[in-house]
């Protein structure tokens, strides 16, 4: 019996895969806990949201991402306002804007 199909090995991800992976599955869990906090509470302001939630990912685990951004914040006075502001709502629950917001100020 023949078999012209070619096998295939199925390639692990490397162990820089897998944290990554691990890390947005962290945040999209974060991100429901906030979201059901939220909708369980008395609190009128909107959630967190996925917008958030890829970004504090994003600032984590991309350093050269981290670095555009407060290299574009330096030479925008008012992207950099933004961007504290996001920091300062959001660093609670995400350590990655606390980090963020130690750069923007430095």
């Amino acid at each position: 019996m023949s078999d012209d199909r070619q096998l295939g090995f199925v390639q692990l991800p490397t162990s820089g895969e897998v944290a990554a992976g691990v890390a947005l599955a962290e945040a999209f869990v974060r991100l429901a806990r906030l979201i059901y906090d939220w909708i369980t509470s008395d609190d009128t302001e909107a959630p967190v949201n996925a917008c958030v939630a890829a970004l504090a990912v994003m600032v984590d685990r991309e350093p050269d991402a981290r670095k555009r951004i407060v290299d574009e914040c330096v030479k925008n006075p008012v992207l950099r306002v933004q961007m504290l502001d996001i920091c300062g709502a959001y660093e609670k629950h995400w350590p990655a804007f606390g980090k963020l917001r130690k750069e923007l100020e430095g």
